[in-house]
């Protein structure tokens, strides 16, 4: 799959929130998501008119259409990425959990502020500072960890089905060996039953060896697979 394809997958998978993702999902769609937030935001404040008096605007609107059609997928890609990570979902709504507490405590450090408590103020403000700008890093470094097994309670990993799907007829079928042998029935079917296993174990290793050489999967997993996959000739 190649970015773009890995960007509008979470839109697909809308209302999913069962299986797993892989980082390339989950990042090319906040990818996508963010620079297209950031352009709308751009074009609202370039078209913004100060003399004007009127409190409605179309871009506006398109705007919150677009938070809120993201909302969901943005919940469901991150749920399937702790998947992949062998964590339930339920981590996130820790993480939502926190970023409430954060904002509560600085609501309540502005109120002691208000009553002349300046000292818990700041410790109020250090405290809500360091839970909203922790939670961020501690979901950032989780979510680019590797998947944690190629196969967990969640379902196989996702890169590793797309790579061991069969490939093309043509590939898998090689016609001259076929023909030549086709006049002895006895010998032609166990030879070319073992061509086509030779193919589809070759072209699983050729796509093994890309997935490698892309980065998605570590040199640990990439061994593994591999002998696995030599194992079958």
């Amino acid at each position: 799959m190649n970015p773009f394809e890995f960007s509008i997958l979470p839109f697909k998978r809308y209302f999913d929130f069962s299986g797993r993702s892989s980082r390339s999902e989950l990042w090319w769609f906040f990818l996508l998501t963010t620079l297209s937030g950031f352009l709308l935001q751009m074009i609202s404040v370039a078209t913004f008119n100060p003399w004007s008096y009127s409190s409605f605007r179309f871009i506006d609107l398109i705007i919150l259409i677009w938070t809120l059609f993201t909302i969901i997928p943005q919940i469901s890609v991150q749920v399937r990425r702790l998947h992949d990570l062998n964590r339930t979902g339920l981590w996130l709504l820790l993480f939502y959990g926190l970023y409430v507490l954060g904002i509560i405590i600085i609501m309540f450090g502005v109120f002691l502020a208000e009553m002349g408590e300046f000292g818990g103020f700041g410790l109020m403000l250090i405290l809500s500072l360091v839970i909203l700008i922790g939670v961020p890093i501690w979901q950032i470094v989780w979510y680019c960890f590797p998947p944690v097994d190629p196969e967990n309670r969640f379902g196989p990993n996702p890169l590793l089905m797309s790579a061991s799907s069969p490939s093309s007829p043509a590939s898998a079928t090689p016609q001259p060996k076929a023909t030549r042998v086709s006049q002895n029935p006895v010998l032609s079917a166990p030879l070319a039953s073992e061509t086509t296993s030779s193919a589809s174990v070759n072209d699983r290793l050729r796509d093994l060896n890309k997935m490698y050489e892309d980065g998605l999967i570590d040199e640990k997993e990439f061994k593994s697979k591999k002998k696995k996959l030599l194992d079958e000739l």
